[in-house]
């Protein structure tokens, strides 16, 4: 049992440098093949009661060599369903970029009508020029999945932007940085994923108490 939770914690240990290795060999990938580079600057998500979040996430494009059509963006987790038992939120407006320290010191419906007030573009096809660079935020509001006994807290890990442009997918991963006025208790602290090997290790031992268990309860007479 030592040996399949030990290698998942040396996996959680380097799933920060690995995020970053990812997202920098992916860049540059893509930036080779089509011209296009994208770069996430800041991601910060807020809880503000049970079920209620917002996010903030700033990202910077540049298109090299060719017009670039931003087609679609979504935000997916990959350890379990974060809003309406989905593992997807999609996004249908982007805003120039904003630099706001003060933001999450706001409450919900403070940062909602401040947004109101401010140019968004809707997201159908949004068109960054060659040889331009854009710097581009998403703020986003959502409630999580409702359960029969309330909303269920989501992780603040294990997340992909995923921007579909010029009918090619730009996948960037990262963990959010929890806002200093959230309420920790609304976040869950997902589990590394394990390997095949993992997962059958586990499942053996889990079949071994299984029949040592049954074997006790045939020798103390318990059905």
């Amino acid at each position: 049992m030592g040996n399949g939770f030990e290698i998942a914690k040396t996996i959680a240990a380097f799933s920060g440098a690995g995020i970053g290795l990812v997202n920098l060999v992916w860049s540059l990938i893509k930036e080779f093949k089509v011209g296009c580079k994208v770069n996430i600057i800041s991601h910060e998500i807020k809880s503000e009661n049970e079920g209620k979040y917002i996010i903030k996430i700033d990202f910077q494009i540049s298109a090299s060599n060719k017009d670039l059509y931003i087609q679609e963006i979504k935000l997916k987790n990959h350890f379990s369903p974060f809003t309406s038992n989905s593992y997807e939120l999609s996004i249908d407006k982007i805003y120039d970029y904003f630099d706001d320290k003060k933001l999450f010191n706001k409450s919900y419906s403070e940062i909602e009508d401040l947004l109101s007030k401010r140019k968004n573009t809707l997201l159908n096809s949004y068109k960054i020029s060659k040889g331009e660079y854009k710097r581009l935020s998403i703020v986003v509001g959502f409630l999580s999945n409702r359960a029969m006994d309330g909303f269920d807290d989501i992780p603040s890990k294990g997340y992909e932007l995923k921007l579909q442009i010029n009918d090619k997918v730009y996948r960037q991963y990262f963990n959010f940085d929890i806002s200093k006025n959230s309420d920790i208790s609304c976040f869950l602290e997902p589990q590394p994923l394990l390997s095949k090997k993992e997962k059958r290790i586990i499942n053996k031992m889990k079949k071994e108490a299984e029949l040592h268990t049954k074997k006790l309860y045939k020798l103390f007479g318990i059905e």
